[in-house]
């Protein structure tokens, strides 16, 4: 009887230290980036096919205030979504991390897509702005 009782302490406490493992660990599993993702670098063509999507990423970090706002030149490429992931690194808040913006091309044709980083509540010039140049073929 004591052998038994003694399985189901050690039982119990090795379900316990591992709940507790499991517990820390939520929230630190990997977040998948969209697919197509391009990153920050405006310098090159962004060039795709008609119906294809694809999502540019931006640093950025909300909680200072501080987003990314679009603007689409033409109406060969349409917005879908805009999406936000913090940083896998650093588990504070206030941590920065990555906006998502999602697009679909609708037609062949050229277009600019602009970015500027700013608070968009003051009138003040953008903290930083990209622009980047679509082709759709």
């Amino acid at each position: 009887m004591k052998k038994l009782i003694i399985i189901l302490i050690v039982l119990i406490g090795f379900l316990f230290v591992a709940g507790i493992f499991n517990w820390f660990n939520m929230g630190s599993e990997k977040i998948e980036e969209p697919i197509n993702t391009i990153d920050s670098d405006e310098s090159k063509d962004i060039i795709i096919k008609v119906g294809d999507k694809f999502t540019i990423a931006l640093e950025s970090n909300p909680t200072t205030g501080f987003s990314w706002m679009d603007g689409i030149e033409q109406d060969n490429i349409s917005f879908i979504e805009k999406s936000f992931v913090s940083s896998q690194d650093e588990n504070i808040v206030g941590a920065g991390g990555i906006e998502y913006f999602t697009y679909q091309a609708n037609e062949i044709g050229e277009s600019e897509i602009y970015f500027t980083y700013c608070r968009p509540w003051e009138s003040v010039q953008p903290l930083e702005q990209k622009t980047f140049h679509i082709i759709v073929q």
